[in-house]
């Protein structure tokens, strides 16, 4: 599916799309990777991606190590998160009904879905933009084309700074339950 999703890209006049052909090598790299470090798949990944190559691109990416949601615009996703409530999102920015920016301030201005990791992958790549994109509350802002293994690392990087405040907020209170979100 990889192979396919590059090559109908090597047609596309797009320069941000031809250069996805990088990732070919990567993603075996990355593939291997995440199956060597993956504990389980018991953490679920939302992708909230309206282009349907670049939305398989990141499956096959990252199936290996999550539980894989998907959602094709903003809206979706936002009910994805509601109702799903996945670790970690990765967003594109630009998309209809609800853009990345709208859908990343939504949810991280909401009590109940503030702690989910979430990521803004773009072809947006002026600095103003990934300002935005931090601003309105974004972990992590990747510009495409992007490498698998940088994707990886920055992923799994968030979850290890999660997890250190989980810890260290349980030892200050050793008697509340802890809680895996």
């Amino acid at each position: 599916i990889v192979a396919e999703i590059i090559s109908s890209e090597e047609t596309d006049t797009d320069p941000n799309r031809s250069e996805l052909n990088e990732l070919i090598p990567e993603v075996a790299d990355a593939e291997t990777s995440s199956t060597q470090t993956a504990a389980s798949k018991s953490q679920s990944l939302l992708i909230v991606e309206d282009d349907p190559q670049i939305h398989t691109l990141l499956h096959e990416i990252l199936h290996h190590e999550y539980n894989v949601l998907h959602a094709y615009d903003g809206a979706e996703g936002l009910q994805m998160i509601r109702s799903q409530m996945p670790e970690i999102v990765i967003s594109d920015i630009r998309m209809p009904e609800m853009d990345g920016i709208a859908l990343c301030k939504t949810v991280k201005n909401d009590p109940q879905l503030c702690h989910v990791i979430f990521i803004l992958l773009t072809a947006k790549n002026r600095i103003e933009e990934r300002i935005e994109g931090y601003n309105c509350g974004a972990d992590a802002y990747i510009n495409k084309p992007f490498r698998a293994d940088h994707l990886i690392s920055i992923i799994h990087n968030q979850q290890a700074n999660r997890d250190r405040m989980k810890a260290f907020f349980h030892s200050q209170n050793p008697n509340t339950e802890q809680n895996d979100d």
